[in-house]
């Protein structure tokens, strides 16, 4: 099936949105498999189908290998990817019309280790795309804002999936903030002067991904009230590949 990879900085939403998804989608009888790759995470409140804790303790990796929170994710990533295997198996054998992968909270760990170009591999890239998740808190300043923007094209440069940004838990936003954000988002899109990429840029991208990156996405603006999630989740169909 279709799949989603929920994508963003911690905090940003990412279990709220699998867990509301995953609500929808049984009000609408559409059969939504819901995936946790957070081994760190202390709980979730989505029924997951499969869920990374049943694999790898983070605790026992802290203690097996004397490591610290970070190091310990770091390394329970890389040991989910020596069983991706058997992770492949488990997910496969799961029926449904569409998945939803609910990631680790620090980005870092999904968009800079090899093991998450492994699973996309493994579920299947021509069939997968990202919901890069915008932090309201961090959003409300330009530099904030752009910095989010940076980071969801570094995740999509490096993953080399179709990638859709949106705002998370905006009706925790005050009103003028969220206008503030919005004039951000579409008043200035075209006055920011861009430069052209030099010769050198041109080169790197070609070298790197001959079809190049696409242009950013700006964010589409999401609620944490669940009966928003309806309208807005319709976005993410004209970035998710077609399948036969």
């Amino acid at each position: 099936p279709p799949v989603i990879f929920v994508v963003g900085t911690a905090g940003a939403g990412k279990s709220s949105l699998v867990t509301a998804f995953q609500r929808w989608s049984r009000f609408l009888e559409t059969d939504a498999i819901a995936v946790n790759l957070d081994p760190g995470a202390e709980r979730v409140h989505y029924d997951a189908e499969f869920d990374v804790r049943d694999l790898i303790s983070l605790t026992e990796v802290m203690t097996e290998y004397d490591l610290g929170p970070n190091g310990a994710q770091i390394l329970a990533a890389d040991l989910l990817a020596a069983q991706a295997g058997d992770v492949a198996e488990q997910l496969h054998a799961l029926s449904g019309e569409m998945m939803i992968v609910d990631t680790p909270g620090q980005v870092e760990l999904f968009a800079f280790r090899e093991a998450s170009n492994h699973l996309i591999e493994v579920l299947g890239r021509n069939q997968s795309a990202i919901i890069y998740l915008f932090d309201p808190m961090l959003s409300r300043s330009p530099s904030g804002f752009v910095s989010q923007m940076l980071l969801s094209s570094i995740v999509e440069f490096r993953l080399g999936l179709p990638t859709k940004n949106f705002l998370s838990k905006s009706d925790l936003l005050e009103p003028e903030e969220l206008e503030k954000i919005l004039f951000l988002e579409f008043e200035n899109k075209e006055a920011i002067p861009v430069a052209p990429p030099t010769k050198f840029m041109r080169n790197c991208i070609i070298a790197i991904d001959p079809t190049s990156v696409s242009e950013a996405e700006l964010p589409t603006v999401i609620h944490t009230n669940r009966k928003n999630i309806n309208p807005k989740i319709e976005n993410i169909k004209e970035v998710m590949p077609r399948t036969e």
